[in-house]
């Protein structure tokens, strides 16, 4: 299992920050995602997904386990990688002061310890690409 706390600035509001986060097409494009459930209230919301990673075929399914609507969401993720993770959102100089926290690892234990540390430079390259994806539509819906 792997670690991994992240917080940053995006220039967005934390509504649309969060959003995005929870929006199953948000995902980087080496993902492929798809709504199996939509809860009306978020919470049980379910994605199934696939992505390839160091040359495996990953699936797994995704459902969201708490929403309080401006400020967090926390899912649990099953499959080929399993874990949680939480993103939070609070206001900050004009945009969101971001934190998504994960604890995940892939579901075969030893393999899973020995990618730990690429599985961690994935995730921040997808957060990097997630960040500038949030602020291009923002920037597209807000004339700069």
């Amino acid at each position: 299992m792997v670690k991994i706390t992240r917080t940053m600035h995006v220039d967005a509001d934390p509504d649309a920050v969060l959003r995005y986060a929870i929006d199953a097409t948000g995902d980087p494009s080496q993902w492929t995602v798809e709504t199996v459930h939509a809860s009306p209230d978020v919470v049980g919301t379910t994605f199934a997904w696939s992505t390839r990673m160091f040359g495996m075929t990953l699936k797994g399914v995704e459902v969201i386990t708490d929403y309080v609507p401006g400020r967090r969401s926390q899912s649990r993720t099953f499959g080929s990688m399993e874990g949680t993770s939480t993103f939070s959102v609070f206001p900050e100089d004009g945009g969101t002061r971001a934190t998504f926290e994960v604890d995940f690892g892939l579901a075969i234990p030893v393999i899973g310890r020995l990618l730990d540390p690429l599985i961690e430079r994935e995730f921040d390259k997808n957060l990097a690409m997630a960040k500038k994806e949030i602020e291009d539509r923002v920037s597209e819906v807000v004339p700069g």
